[in-house]
């Protein structure tokens, strides 16, 4: 979220009726907190409390060092005896809303910052912060209204417009976004998740060059910001540059080992570049995150096949063909296991399981014919090759085959 300005607002007319002695030491608590002497503010406000737990002030002062000091608990907790003491006073309920927004409470957050507006109309940046808290929780349009107020009454901010960016790119309107996004920019370049964001509306609209350019700002900035990482990695992946989605994937993997949309990224990229173990340990990855996911299974299995580990990539595909005896796909990658590891007769008889149940899978009727070609059973092969000639993804390669074989 953006940079808060510090609040050390005082309530006049409860300081009008303290000791003199009490309200000089609640000013120089503040004044020692304004000055960054934290530790010298929480224990004149913890005293002050002690003295008199019924004063809200000091139970706000205390609130504001928690919350200066990231102990949203402790925060929360002086704030809400505060809120019970003067429930007129705005600063708990919007000390209370910047607790739960850090920690992505939006649901929370909203009414604590509704509450201090009701109080004091001079909190305008809380219509940033409504609008933030319903952008969120996808009630996209009331959102806008708030940011819009926002941008009337306090001008350029960089976290409005980037909020109204996402809800352009949301309803389809790129173009639109990318105007807010770049504003937001404007405003502000150093913050990561603008560039993020700005990423993604290329990545939206299939510019992965462009993508890349702002994934790369987002790290510039932050070159721990693993989602940044990750999305350049699969921009990278749709580019077909499998060198740099590997290594932006590896890094994104090691900084979240549990994430299967970036281990599928990174079993992906491993295979484009020609990685296939590399590719079948990553699977394996998955497989232990997921038990029982066929697919990550068929995966493996195809990867182990591509990368020559004929006997690991059968051992996949036969669990897989016991579960599903009669899939093509299976069938036709146990005859390819088979191939691999010269057993002639059994990847005949699984191309010919995976011909009956599909009869026109063009790459089973190639193989197969290479199998019979190679158990000296040349005419049927050759029958066989011809049949493709018509076929759109492998005519070009029978008639070949054709040529150098069978004429």
């Amino acid at each position: 979220m953006m940079k808060l300005k510090f609040l050390i607002l005082l309530i006049i007319t409860p300081l009008a009726i303290l000791s003199q002695t009490r309200a000089e030491e609640l000013a120089k608590a503040y004044q020692d907190l304004a000055n960054g002497q934290k530790d010298n503010a929480l224990d004149t406000f913890l005293r002050l409390i002690e003295d008199d737990p019924s004063d809200p002030e000091a139970l706000i002062g205390a609130g504001i060092v928690y919350y200066e000091m990231r102990k949203p608990n402790s925060s929360l907790d002086a704030m809400n005896e505060a809120r019970n003491l003067n429930g007129d006073d705005p600063r708990p309920f919007y000390y209370m809303g910047l607790v739960h927004i850090d920690h992505r409470n939006f649901k929370a957050a909203q009414p604590m910052f509704e509450r201090t507006y009701s109080l004091d109309s001079l909190y305008t940046e809380v219509n940033y912060y409504i609008g933030a808290c319903l952008m969120e929780q996808g009630k996209r349009e009331r959102a806008v209204e708030y940011l819009a107020h926002q941008l009337a009454w306090e001008g350029p901010h960089a976290y409005t417009y980037f909020y109204l960016g996402r809800n352009a790119q949301y309803r389809g309107k790129n173009d639109t976004a990318l105007i807010y996004l770049d504003s937001a920019l404007t405003v502000n370049s150093e913050v990561p998740r603008f560039w993020l964001a700005k990423g993604d509306v290329y990545f939206d609209l299939a510019n992965y060059e462009s993508a890349i350019g702002a994934y790369s700002g987002a790290l510039l900035r932050n070159d721990t910001y693993n989602e940044a990482r990750y999305r350049r990695g699969v921009a990278f992946l749709k580019t077909g540059n499998a060198a740099l989605a590997v290594e932006d994937l590896e890094l994104a993997a090691g900084g979240n080992s549990g994430d299967t949309a970036i281990l599928e990224a990174l079993a992906e990229a491993y295979q484009l570049n020609a990685q296939h173990l590399d590719a079948a340990q990553t699977y394996q990855k998955l497989i232990a995150l997921v038990p029982g996911d066929m697919e990550y299974l068929f995966m493996r299995g195809l990867s182990y096949l591509e990368g020559e580990s004929y006997q690991s990539a059968l051992e996949d595909f036969a669990l897989l063909h016991d579960a599903f005896p009669n899939d093509a796909a299976v069938s036709f990658q146990l005859g390819n296991c088979y191939d691999g590891l010269g057993d002639l007769a059994n990847a005949l008889y699984y191309y010919n399981q995976c011909l009956a149940v599909e009869p026109n899978h063009s790459m089973a009727r190639y193989n197969k014919g290479s199998v019979l070609y190679a158990l000296d059973r040349k005419a049927e092969a050759c029958e066989l090759w011809k049949t493709l000639l018509s076929d759109d993804f492998l005519s070009t390669t029978a008639a070949q085959t054709l040529a150098d074989y069978c004429e």
